[in-house]
């Protein structure tokens, strides 16, 4: 079976998901406040709320390397997560969306976060 290969009249730099992607990261860097609600799919966030924070992370822009590890590039700013789940609370051994949505923020630079949940 050959490899797959990206289609050569796509320019990757221009291409509708390179738009999006720095739509997204624009929103972020000029808001003071972001304010996300989520629900919990299968004890996780919905996969295309996933592939966006998967755009949202991106090098050099909203964080960059050190001989530290990692440090956000986005910092003063506050994340409130309000997730609706079929029962588990934040905090019990089936939350998986508090944590990882916590770390991906602090990678971003992000660390005053509030986390609310309905179930």
């Amino acid at each position: 079976m050959p490899a797959l290969k990206a289609p050569q009249h796509l320019d990757f730099n221009t291409s509708g998901y390179k738009i999006y992607q720095k739509f997204l990261i624009a929103e972020i860097q000029a808001a003071n406040t972001i304010a996300i609600g989520i629900p919990a799919y299968n004890f996780s966030a919905p996969a295309p709320f996933k592939a966006q924070m998967d755009l949202v992370a991106r090098p050099s822009v909203t964080f960059t390397y050190t001989d530290k590890g990692p440090k956000g590039l986005l910092d003063g700013k506050k994340v409130i997560i309000v997730a609706a789940s079929s029962g588990e609370p934040f905090g019990s051994n089936f939350d998986f969306i508090r944590p990882h949505k916590t770390f991906f923020f602090k990678l971003i630079g992000i660390n005053d976060s509030e986390n609310q949940c309905s179930y």
